[in-house]
């Protein structure tokens, strides 16, 4: 096989084994931090470090705001089991962390973001999900010189 032909195979199984689009945002300990995917999102997911569970978190429809006590959305859970209630999914489907802490770090997506298939004239491309990696910088109202 000649290198060509190996580069390109390499270059081929590189590109078919993406399988998401990270952006990387550090937030400032104590402050809130908003994640936004770009489109209306009204379920976001999240796998934090040194955990293998996924939580949760939804938003809440104005009716179901009103209604009822608001435990099943607006606080992250896994299996029903509520884990937190520092971050909120707005209107427009941003994820609002109100109180950005070194417990929250790790990676942020939505479940109900898939890959976009684009069609060219040489043919089609696919992009994949995205996906937020959140890291944690401590206040600067806290640090010493």
């Amino acid at each position: 096989m000649s290198l060509l032909v190996a580069n390109l195979l390499l270059v081929f199984l590189c590109s078919t084994l993406s399988i998401a689009v990270i952006t990387i945002i550090e937030g400032e300990i104590g402050q809130p931090l908003t994640l936004d995917l770009g489109n209306n999102v009204s379920v976001w997911a999240r796998k934090l470090v040194g955990t293998t569970r996924t939580q949760y978190i939804s938003r809440c429809s104005e009716v179901f705001k009103t209604n009822t006590n608001r435990s099943s959305c607006d606080s992250w859970s896994n299996n029903a089991n509520k884990t937190g209630d520092d971050a909120i999914v707005t209107a427009d489907g941003r994820l609002l962390i109100e109180n950005l802490t070194n417990e929250d770090v790790g990676v942020y997506f939505s479940p109900e973001e898939k890959p976009h298939i684009f069609r060219t004239k040489t043919g089609y491309y696919v992009m994949p999900p995205n996906v937020i990696q959140v890291l944690t910088r401590s206040s600067k109202r806290t640090q010493t010189p």
